[in-house]
């Protein structure tokens, strides 16, 4: 059969799949799609008179959001032709621009992976875009007016314009892909602030290797970088002014050291059991967290030595902390709802379709945390390592971003939706382990533990929210 053929059949079906996910979110009522930050975004954006006041703003939320949703609005007030949409309306055109844009990234990259030689086989990155145009939270998450989605499809783009930029031979093509990539970046730190450290953090680790490699690409993450600031800046200011101190929202929106506490209670957010903790952020107890850093940790900072601060409780347990390490992270692939505010209502088939999906993540991931380790100890793996992941830069710049976010979540209390960008480096790691599987079919013997250990990640994962499941909230 024809690769195009087989295109046109791939993205038929996952657009099919996308959109049947999609309508039954929007089955839902109205109430239970806006509300909490999806609400207080909508507020935010009913405030604008035009567009020029966006310019303006500082508040509570970064203006990401509340900017694409004013402009989806008068976008759907000048197709209607009326003086005023509906709620109902409004929330249905953010939906919708946000699943189109979710497939067409997710395309985009899919295309990019395999053009690039990422991945070598047609399937498997067709594979790729099935499995990331239609994993159930994403789509969910385009069916409320929330960030998360978006977020990672603003870093799917935003890596495919770094690619084009560090590699466009003509220097006008390379300056639009530099302003395309910072535009992009930085619309994604308006979209989610969270992302201002894994970005900052994933630029320099990429320009110090840039600098063994060539000037011009030294150049062009410094651009990269100089152009982020600059979408930036004018919000900043504005923080500034309104608030004393550098920010892009209001420094009361979020507590670092709060978060932190939380997170040593348990890697599940239930948002329906806010009553059952008044004035906290409602976490699930797990009881080996709970009992070997929640009750004997009392934090108050970040940094330091001694259990007043986070990583003084944290070492202080070193028995407890690979356990404590995994079940943050099993919380970050942990997608039990279709979206924040559908927590008691998603159906069971749903769960468990999603549930799939999560495995094979969460297998991608613990993937990406054994190639250090088998790249420490074999020449061979060490060498494809450099070839695919590190010298190419675009694929480091994602690693770096993906394990600075996870430290950061890791640090912070867990949120399922917080891991939603690790998702395509997870995917990505299993379709080319996938890929060199189907290669090496023959030489199963060598296989075998690499099997073995996917099997048991599985387990583990399933096994712990399972017991989530069961867990009574107190």
């Amino acid at each position: 059969m024809d690769n195009k053929v087989k295109n046109i059949i791939v993205v038929g079906v996952s657009a099919i799949i996308a959109l049947k996910l999609f309508i039954f979110g929007l089955s839902f009522p109205l109430d239970y799609r806006v509300r909490g930050d999806a609400y207080q975004y909508l507020a935010i954006a009913h405030q604008f008179p035009n567009f020029y006041t966006i310019f303006e703003y500082a508040g509570p939320r970064t203006v990401g959001i509340p900017f694409l949703d004013f402009a989806i609005g008068r976008l759907a007030l000048s197709l209607s032709g009326s003086d005023a949409i509906s709620m109902l309306t409004w929330a249905n055109a953010i939906g919708l621009v946000l699943l189109v844009t979710h497939l067409v990234s997710t395309w985009l990259f899919s295309s990019w992976l395999l053009k690039t030689g990422f991945i070598r086989s047609h399937h498997v990155a067709l594979g790729m875009f099935f499995l990331l145009a239609t994993y159930p939270p994403l789509i969910g998450h385009t069916t409320t007016p929330l960030s998360d989605t978006l977020t990672v499809d603003l870093l799917l783009l935003g890596l495919i314009a770094l690619h084009f930029a560090l590699h466009s031979t003509a220097p006008l093509r390379s300056m639009f892909h530099m302003a395309m990539a910072a535009g992009v970046m930085g619309f994604a730190i308006l979209v989610r602030p969270g992302n201002l450290l894994p970005f900052a953090a994933a630029l320099m680790v990429t320009l110090v290797f840039a600098a063994f490699q060539s000037a011009k690409k030294v150049a062009v993450i410094i651009g990269i970088s100089l152009g982020i600031l600059l979408v930036l800046m004018p919000f900043g200011q504005n923080c500034m002014q309104k608030y004393g101190t550098v920010c892009l929202q209001s420094p009361t929106t979020f507590n670092f050291v709060e978060s932190a506490q939380s997170g040593l209670r348990g890697a599940r957010i239930q948002w329906q059991k806010m009553h059952l903790s008044p004035g906290h952020t409602p976490i699930l107890p797990d009881e080996f967290m709970y009992s070997h850093f929640a009750q004997k940790c009392n934090v108050q900072h970040i940094m330091g030595v001694d259990q007043t601060s986070l990583t003084g409780c944290l070492l202080s347990q070193p028995m407890a902390l690979p356990v404590f390490l995994v079940k943050k992270w099993i919380g970050l692939f942990d997608h039990y709802r279709f979206t924040p505010y559908l927590e008691n209502i998603t159906p069971g088939w749903l769960m468990s379709l999603t549930r799939f999906y999560d495995v094979l993540a969460w297998i991608g991931f613990s993937l990406v945390v054994l190639i250090p380790f088998q790249a420490a100890f074999s020449r061979e793996h060490r060498a494809s390592f450099n070839e695919k992941l590190v010298n190419p830069l675009t694929p480091l710049f994602l690693i770096s971003y993906t394990v600075f976010l996870l430290l950061q979540h890791t640090a912070l209390h867990t949120e399922d939706r917080y891991g939603f960008p690790l998702i395509p480096l997870a995917l990505i790691t299993l379709a080319i382990y996938f890929e060199k599987l189907c290669q090496h079919r023959h030489a199963y013997r060598t296989w075998w533990p690499i099997g073995i250990y996917c099997l048991l990640a599985g387990i583990i994962f399933l096994a712990q929210v399972r017991a989530w499941d069961r867990a009574v909230f107190f």
